[in-house]
């Protein structure tokens, strides 16, 4: 795989197109929607309609050529399978694609191009021939899943990377005005109406698949309210690239949504303060050193979670529903910044989570808050599994000939671990209180949790010969869900904020709104 050079999206500079080519183009994408028999047009010359027509839209601003148009049925498009195959990884399966992942529920691969001579074009003239028109992957189609993975886009792109086989989910664009308005989104960032997310019902069920294989083993997710009611959310942020914009923390947010009943918890935001330092100096943003001009884009940031969390009081389909924002006056540490939220918190459980940590599947909130509130001496700390974690076991055992395994003797499965990891966890806010910031921790202003009480407990367990007592002082556990080929499930992937940029910063570098890659 490849990425390509920031370029727009498409070759500038208007096409003459004839009325006739755009209904075309519409009778096309409408087959779309049909997996009744007809005969359709071969993927080269479909493929350069295509284009023609995204060239004619984005040159004419009044957006006359989709005017009086509509979508019938965008939100419950066809959703395809198909498998693909090439001869060997340094192959190309022949598709441009770019990232959309505005919201929780649309995390996809849109398809920006389809190159020749590649998989994909090939597959789509097997259509032709077979007139199956439904089964073809169009220009601004929206791939949902590689390989069965969906949701994770770094993962989805290792897939399609490594694999010389690959299993596509995908749903094609049901007209013209969908096409020309994902399209646009991408490549300008410009905002995606809801109407248009066309995939939206199969991302939905895709995601919830992916994550809740776990029923297997634990209950229905019809949350308690309340057990819901006994957990608060604290969310840390401090100054990034790309603040203003609250684009990152929109979407860490919003992706919540995946876990029922989180998106009603009370949330506390809580911005780490930061020092400037003088004109020349050295920054140093993890002790939280900035220049003035982050300071002063930090503070126009904070000011705008003010705003949204003043909106969103009360409207529940809003991300920043229940959401309070703490500011903090000097630089806190993740850990100091958390322990000040927590003296805002009066729920017996608290998930912690930073702002470039999103969730990418829903996991059972009822079952695993049963779980820690039967077990209060036992379980006191879960961290939520992500790709850097999910081969935990076979690590330690490599590294230090320690073997953990996953039990489901409290409920929810569950593997020891032996560290404390600053990303998103759920705690017992006593062990909190009582543990973490108590009388003795290694824990100072300034610190990452992980970074001293995080290091002690794994110098405290690998010397302890009953290493099972010594974890009893800390209470720590991975959530650990599988599917039926018994691999383990990712709940979080991490955005990475020091690398984030807002769509308008990407756009202003001469780049597609989203990252865009060939493979």
């Amino acid at each position: 795989m490849s990425e390509e050079a920031p370029t727009a999206a498409m070759p500038a500079g208007p096409a003459v197109l004839e009325p006739a080519e755009l209904a075309i183009l519409q009778q096309e994408l409408a087959m779309s929607q049909s997996t009744s028999s007809q005969k359709c047009m071969p993927s080269r010359e479909l493929a350069a309609l295509a284009e023609k027509v995204y060239e004619s839209a984005r040159a004419d601003e009044t957006e006359s050529l989709t005017e009086g148009s509509s979508d019938p049925a965008t939100s419950t498009a066809i959703e395809c399978r198909i498998c693909l195959q090439r001869g060997q990884s340094s192959q190309r399966f022949g598709v441009a694609c770019a990232n959309l992942a505005a919201a929780y529920a649309s995390s996809c691969f849109v398809v920006m191009r389809i190159l020749e001579g590649g998989q994909v074009e090939a597959w789509n003239d097997t259509c032709h021939a077979r007139e199956e028109p439904w089964r073809r992957i169009h220009v601004a189609s929206a791939i949902l899943s590689v390989n069965g993975v969906c949701g994770d886009i770094k993962r989805m792109q290792q897939e399609l990377e490594t694999a010389t086989a690959v299993s596509l989910t995908f749903c094609n664009p049901p007209s013209v005005l969908s096409f020309c308005s994902v399209l646009r989104a991408v490549s300008t960032g410009t905002e995606l109406p809801s109407p248009h997310l066309f995939w939206r019902e199969s991302a939905k069920r895709l995601l919830t698949e992916h994550g809740m294989q776990m029923q297997m083993r634990t209950s229905s997710l019809h949350l308690n309210a309340s057990k819901a009611a006994n957990l608060s959310v604290i969310v840390t942020t401090s100054p990034v690239p790309s603040n203003p914009s609250t684009e990152m923390l929109d979407r860490v947010l919003a992706s919540m949504q995946l876990v029922p009943g989180l998106g009603s918890a009370p949330k506390i935001i809580v911005c780490d303060g930061c020092k400037c330092v003088p004109p020349g100096n050295k920054t140093n943003h993890k002790a939280g050193k900035v220049t003035i001009e982050e300071a002063q884009r930090y503070e126009q940031f904070i000011e705008r979670l003010r705003e949204k969390s003043a909106e969103s009081c009360s409207c529940e389909d809003v991300a920043f529903f229940g959401t309070q924002v703490l500011s903090l006056s000097d630089h806190h540490g993740f850990g100091f910044a958390v322990k000040a939220a927590l003296a805002h918190i009066t729920t017996d459980y608290v998930l912690v989570v930073q702002h470039d940590q999103e969730f990418i599947a829903g996991f059972d909130l009822e079952a695993l808050l049963e779980t820690m509130s039967l077990h209060p001496g036992v379980v006191k700390y879960v961290g939520l599994p992500s790709v850097s974690t999910l081969n935990y076991e076979h690590a330690i055992r490599s590294k230090y000939g320690l073997s953990l395994h996953c039990t489901t003797e409290f409920g929810v499965p569950l593997t020891p671990l032996i560290f404390f990891y600053d990303k998103p966890h759920v705690c017992s806010t006593t062990h909190y209180r009582t543990t973490i910031f108590g009388p003795g921790s290694p824990v100072r202003k300034g610190d990452f949790i992980e970074e001293t009480l995080g290091v002690a407990e794994r110098e405290d367990i690998l010397q302890n010969g009953a290493w099972m007592e010594a974890h009893a002082k800390y209470g720590t556990f991975q959530l650990d869900y599988r599917d039926l080929s018994d691999r383990q499930l990712a709940v979080i992937r991490h955005v990475n904020g020091r690398a984030f940029l807002s769509p308008e910063q990407r756009v202003a570098k001469g780049w597609t709104a989203t990252l865009r890659f060939v493979v």
